[in-house]
């Protein structure tokens, strides 16, 4: 039974994902091990859907996941979970209370945190955690008094000691103590035993070495467990390889949008880590083989410091490539090679205006409804051909949303419902994560999940009302006369109660399917109609006053076009000339043929 349940969840799951997405690539499959242990380690930008991707990856693999013991308690996700027979921890953040009082002091030199008011004794633990609100984390080495800890003290803790520094110094103009969180120290040996069991039998784990899923563009702080995992397969004797997994969504939070899912090299843990860790220098061990994970998920998964670095780095990526036809894996070298180049270039002067200048270019380009995609499909406006078909498109385009729009209206009034109840309950849930969380920015990831989980929640439900409703209407309405020359007659007559939904149940998930495409492709063209009608303005020339010296202006669509057209220039001599003495670029010039 639960092979078969597990073979259901994971086709169910594919389902899902290339439902959500419209294209899903997947790189360097070859890497995968057919057999043996090994543990699959995996960025986390999108919750629960993330799982989905693991499964559609590793679909020749029995992959069991690390979960978090609170989700085991959620409707549908907890189902879904021990079907899969995912392993629960308990995690110190869910198990983390609002401590009593707040800090008042530090003291550096002792490693001492004083309070006001606090309750150390009763609510701490040792080898537990104190944070204040993201600003600091410190692991609470002894508990001195109700007022005093002392905290373990590492090169990691003079970052924090200096932020809680200054947020004490500006709590005190205000007279206010600074709130904390207390997390304790859970003990996971059951965890861990579990884990050495499936992997000592050949078995796959996954895990998120981040710890929570997260919408930032950069990885989180690695968390020890997969290391702790990892060295102690090894040392009962399971030949454990890593295999690093990049889930590298192009727009990660938006319906029928692309991935491109990255598989690493596997690797497995370097002898002398092994050596550190026998020898009883286990910390050591872990954080250098964390390290190695570190190193191992940053080749395949496409990170940058911040959204707005992020945005015009990809821009600047589609202005070099210029329109080329690159496959998915050379797209993701290329793109890899911008990132990776940023922290090389950022201090260059030229490179810094360009992307200042990219910057204001995208900037101007959303002022008239259109992003960089849309500027570089603009049609060149150099003939009446050009503008006839041009004003040939759009009537058609509209011509065709109408008629896509007649079919997807029934769709659209059927589920709506759905969309009404999945939009509201989202917005609880994103509020809610942004609450319990440090390292949300929007909480987007929450999003894509929730829409996700509601809408197998709903959908059955939406799909049981539409098909009693109109089993009842036909039922009562149609009347139907019994015909002794038409046997049907007199059968669908009788049974027309339940005939009638069971085939509106069996027809509608086919028919949302079909209005989900049919929605694809008339947005696709609504997204074009403002790049067409830009195309048609007419190019003009015309005299400014003479207060701005007579210059020459012309249409936003040939102005815009014109600024990119520089740009793209501009970008490809910046980086041929940063990059000609690089052996990485020369030796494989992904674009040497524009």
């Amino acid at each position: 039974m639960a092979p078969c349940l597990y073979g259901f969840i994971r086709k169910f799951a594919k389902f899902g994902v290339h439902l959500f997405f419209r294209d899903i690539h997947i790189l360097n499959e070859a890497n995968i091990p057919k057999d043996g242990p090994i543990i699959i380690v995996a960025n986390h930008n999108n919750q629960f859907i993330d799982a989905g991707m693991v499964l559609n990856v590793f679909d020749q693999r029995v992959v069991s996941f690390i979960i978090a013991e609170a989700s085991m308690h959620r409707p549908i996700v907890g189902d879904i979970a021990r079907g899969l027979r995912a392993v629960p921890v308990i995690r110190a953040q869910d198990r983390a209370k609002v401590g009593s009082g707040g800090i008042c002091g530090i003291d550096p030199e002792a490693n001492v945190l004083s309070g006001v008011g606090t309750k150390f004794v009763k609510e701490a633990t040792v080898g537990g955690k104190i944070s204040m609100n993201g600003i600091c984390e410190f692991t609470i080495g002894e508990i001195i008094s109700d007022t005093e800890i002392r905290y373990k003290a590492d090169d990691e803790t003079k970052k924090d000691v200096e932020n809680l520094s200054k947020k004490l110094a500006e709590q005190m103009e205000s007279n206010a103590n600074l709130p904390f969180k207390i997390f304790p120290k859970i003990d996971q040996k059951e965890v861990y035993a579990e884990v050495y069991k499936r992997l000592l039998d050949g078995g796959a784990i996954s895990i998120f070495p981040e710890g929570g899923s997260h919408d930032q563009t950069k990885l989180l702080p690695l968390k020890a467990g997969v290391a702790i995992m990892t060295l102690g397969a090894i040392a009962k004797g399971a030949p454990v390889k890593i295999v690093p997994l990049g889930i590298n969504y192009l727009q990660a939070y938006s319906f029928r949008s692309r991935v491109i899912c990255d598989v690493g090299t596997p690797f497995e843990c370097p002898q002398e880590l092994l050596d550190l860790y026998n020898g009883g220098n286990r910390r050591e061990a872990y954080e250098g083989f964390m390290q190695k994970v570190k190193e191992g998920m940053e080749s395949v998964t496409l990170t940058a410091p911040s959204f707005n670095v992020l945005s015009r780095l990809r821009t600047a990526r589609r202005l070099y490539q210029n329109g080329a036809e690159l496959k998915s894996h050379d797209y993701l070298t290329l793109y890899r090679r911008f990132l990776k180049g940023y922290e090389t270039w950022k201090d260059e002067p030229e490179f810094d205006k360009l992307m200042n200048d990219i910057g204001n270019y995208l900037d101007h380009a959303h002022s008239i409804g259109l992003d960089d995609k849309g500027v570089r499909d603009l049609p060149i406006r150099n003939s009446c051909y050009t503008w006839l078909k041009t004003w040939n498109q759009i009537w058609l385009s509209l011509f065709v949303i109408l008629i896509l729009f007649v079919i997807a209206l029934p769709g659209l009034i059927l589920n709506y419902p759905i969309y009404f109840l999945i939009s509201r309950k989202v917005k609880k849930e994103v509020k809610k994560a942004l609450v319990k969380s440090t390292v949300k920015v929007k909480a987007l990831d929450v999003a894509a999940s929730q829409k996700a989980l509601n809408f197998i929640k709903y959908l059955p439900l939406v799909y049981l009302f539409n098909a009693l409703v109109c089993g009842l209407l036909v039922g009562f309405l149609w009347d139907i006369e019994p015909d002794e020359d038409a046997q049907w007659k007199e059968w669908f007559a009788d049974n027309v109660f339940w005939f009638i939904p069971l085939c509106l149940l069996i027809v509608l998930p086919f028919y949302t399917y079909f209005v989900v495409l049919v929605i694809e492709s008339g947005l696709a063209r609504i997204r074009l109609l403002p790049i067409r009608l830009h195309a048609v303005w007419t190019i003009y020339k015309r005299k400014a006053p003479k207060c701005c010296g007579g210059i020459t202006r012309l249409s936003p669509s040939v102005d815009i076009r014109l600024e990119r057209r520089n740009l793209v220039i501009r970008t490809q001599d910046i980086v041929r000339e940063l990059t000609k003495d690089e052996y990485e670029w020369q030796q494989n010039p992904i674009l040497l043929k524009l």
